[in-house]
């Protein structure tokens, strides 16, 4: 054999062996990153035995590992966020913070959710329907990133080399029988909801009305945190109606995200979570730290 067949030889051996263990790592990558569809099947049966049904299509198959998030503040530092947020004209009523500016008035809490009221006082009429309007939803999505001066919370990144964001999303656009419009505009950390979300109406291009909760000072620390899988989840589920009679149950979603929380001192705390929502609108969601029924 010649050293040119036998370089050549040599060469296709090394393609093919990396071929191989290229195939090895993606193989073992998607072992150790998603639950096996056997282990899923296994408890979609053990849940059908307890007259639980849930359709193996809408049960995430990628496992997530999410972080705890702490944001701790003084009075100073969200004093200076609130006048960031609605100007310099702050007052403190009762356990809220107010504000006035030209066109309303605002009421504003420690956790973060506000309330905002134009002075002409407007309420909308009592009957709304969803609709699907690209051009007026981006609009109106638009005037609330200015209304809410978002550029305050939508930043690079929640916490120095973190790659998760903080970020608004439109969400529902609805309008009213009398022409004016709703918006419903929802708070994600990354790829996931974090509970927080703002509801803002519209006569014409005036905001007249808002009120809900964003996330207006940047959470400080990160913790790694052991996340309790799925198919414990599930299996937690099962325990739960198995101490109970009921009918059938037909689970609609399964979804992760953050929920915010505050301990006695004030400071904040993004938790994640696993929703189970079912077709009669019942929904559990569990504490992904501990494994337990929450609501």
């Amino acid at each position: 054999m010649s050293w040119t067949r036998l370089k050549n030889f040599a060469i296709i051996i090394l393609v093919i062996l990396n071929i191989v263990l290229t195939s090895l790592v993606v193989v073992s990558f998607a072992r150790n990153n998603n639950y096996s569809r056997s282990s899923v099947e296994s408890v979609l049966s053990l849940l059908k035995s307890s007259d639980i049904i849930v359709d193996k299509e809408i049960v995430p198959l990628k496992r997530v590992e999410l972080d705890v998030y702490e944001l701790t503040f003084n009075e100073s530092e969200y004093m200076q966020v609130l006048k960031t947020f609605v100007g310099k004209n702050i007052f403190f009523e009762g356990e809220s913070y107010g504000a006035s500016v030209a066109s309303g008035q605002y009421s504003i809490d420690k956790d973060f959710s506000f309330v905002y009221t134009a002075h002409d006082g407007y309420e909308p009429s009592q009957y709304k329907t969803e609709i699907s309007d690209w051009t007026n939803q981006t609009k109106y999505f638009n005037m609330s990133k200015q209304f809410l001066n978002y550029s305050l919370v939508a930043k690079d990144a929640i916490n120095s080399g973190s790659a998760k964001k903080i970020s608004i999303h439109p969400n529902k656009l609805f309008r009213y029988n009398d022409g004016s419009y709703e918006l419903e505009i929802d708070e994600y950390i990354g790829n996931y909801p974090t509970g927080n979300k703002v509801v803002i109406n519209f006569v014409g291009d005036q905001i007249v009305k808002a009120a809900g909760r964003l996330t207006f000072i940047y959470p400080k620390t990160t913790y790694n945190a052991q996340n309790v899988d799925l198919i414990n989840v599930l299996s937690n589920e099962k325990r739960y109606f198995d101490t109970m009679d009921h009918d059938v149950l037909t689970v609609s979603s399964i979804e992760y995200g953050y929920e915010l929380r505050f301990d006695l001192y004030g400071n904040g705390f993004f938790f994640f979570f696993c929703s189970i929502t079912y077709i009669n609108d019942l929904v559990h969601v569990y504490d992904l730290i501990t494994g337990k029924l929450v609501e």
